[in-house]
């Protein structure tokens, strides 16, 4: 594991994967209680939801594979990032009561599963052609270690987000419909649509195709440093969520757990680990791709993020 970590081709892809899908994959997780109350939202259409998922992801598989198959892994991922987004900000129309109509949102709320598609497919690609002869059970175990151990991280940030919006946290909040809590729930939306495209200051790390990735891999670059610092932020990650979880189940009232906050107290915690969660998400592509920049080694191009 440690032989395949080292090689730059296998750690910049964890690198990114931590990274892009921590930040792609944050949500406004009010809207569980918002759909309950305003749009009635049962048991039934949930499970319709989860069938449409499936169906999309087929789907998203199928087209991709007949169509995009030598397209660009940047520009699956943008496509993505920009449904997602479209479809995060067609809520508004909800939030603002244009239409709460249920099957408006049971057909919109299916397009995560084709930035998943897009982002699984990309993943699987590239851990094919970064393997190492002999390893290449432990580089996809590490890569998909690490894409996995996102997934939690962003629901953790997602709880964390909704602590700065405690009107939020109770369905008779949502009851009453206030234009306080209308409001509210649009900044938050607009502050995680914003948070979902900010991933795409990591693109420049992820190879556009097959053969960028093979020339990186041929270049045999090592480094023990970033692949410890690899192996620990994804052990950081699922040790974090992992207490963020059990704490959640157990009420804490903390804000760095998820929870409302506690009366009389004040939330350091909370600030401190968004910050060193943010401060990593921003700092890692900054000293790899931008800094470079900065000391004119390397070019900016809008280019670069397709």
């Amino acid at each position: 594991m440690w032989q395949a970590a080292q090689n730059k081709a296998v750690w910049q892809l964890m690198l990114f994967t931590l990274i892009s899908n921590t930040l792609f994959m944050i949500r406004n997780i009010a809207q569980y209680n918002a759909n309950y109350v305003w749009l009635g939202l049962n048991n039934f259409q949930n499970q319709i939801v989860w069938l449409m998922e499936n169906i999309v992801f087929i789907v998203g598989l199928a087209l991709i594979k007949k169509y995009f198959i030598n397209t660009s892994w940047r520009k699956l991922n943008l496509i993505g990032m920009g449904i997602v987004s479209t479809m995060n900000l067609l809520y508004l129309l909800i939030i603002y009561d244009v239409t709460r109509n249920v099957w408006f949102y049971v057909i919109f709320s299916t397009s995560e599963s084709f930035m998943f598609t897009a982002n699984f497919l990309v993943n699987v690609f590239c851990i094919i052609e970064v393997a190492p002869a002999n390893l290449e059970s432990v580089t996809y175990a590490l890569i998909t270690s690490t894409t996995t151990a996102a997934y939690p991280l962003a629901t953790a940030l997602s709880i964390a987000l909704m602590s700065f919006f405690p009107i939020l946290n109770e369905q008779d909040s949502f009851a009453e419909d206030t234009p306080a809590v209308r409001n509210a729930m649009a900044s938050l939306t607009g502050i995680i649509v914003l948070l979902n495209w900010s991933g795409i200051l990591a693109m420049p790390m992820l190879p556009r195709q097959r053969a960028e990735t093979r020339k990186l891999v041929k270049k045999k670059e090592v480094s023990k440093l970033w692949a410890a610092l690899s192996l620990l932020a994804g052990l950081a990650a699922l040790i974090y969520t992992t207490i963020v979880t059990v704490k959640t189940s157990m009420g804490s009232c903390g804000r760095v757990f998820g929870g409302a906050g506690c009366e009389g107290k004040k939330e350091v915690g909370l600030y401190v680990a968004m910050c060193m969660i943010f401060g990593f998400c921003y700092l890692v592509p900054f000293y790899h791709i931008y800094l470079p920049i900065l000391k004119g080694k390397e070019k900016f191009s809008f280019s670069m993020f397709v």
